[in-house]
């Protein structure tokens, strides 16, 4: 492949990964979260109310956190705004 283009590929991939290190970032923080509300959920009479309530709070976590993603994705045009476009174009503002 031609120098130009071997840059340019080289160029989106380092702003793709800048922009899906963003969802990994909020990935992490999630199950952070979910560790942390885990660990001070209180006692339960059965075990199943307790994974009841474990459950009902990771997938709050995780709604929240989801959400985030679509809102990153928005406001970053998925990634093109960060210039995770190929070919480049000239009008991406980095």
């Amino acid at each position: 492949a031609e120098q130009s283009l071997l840059l340019e590929w080289n160029d989106y991939f380092a702003a793709l990964k800048t922009h899906e290190n963003g969802h990994k970032a909020n990935g992490v923080t999630a199950i952070q979260k979910i560790l942390q509300t885990l660990a001070t959920l209180p006692a339960y009479p059965s075990c199943r109310k307790l994974q009841i309530a474990a459950n009902a709070a990771a997938e709050g976590i995780v709604k929240t956190y989801n959400q985030r993603d679509i809102e990153y994705d928005r406001i970053t045009r998925h990634g093109y705004t960060q210039g995770a476009v190929f070919p480049a174009i000239a009008t991406v503002s980095r």
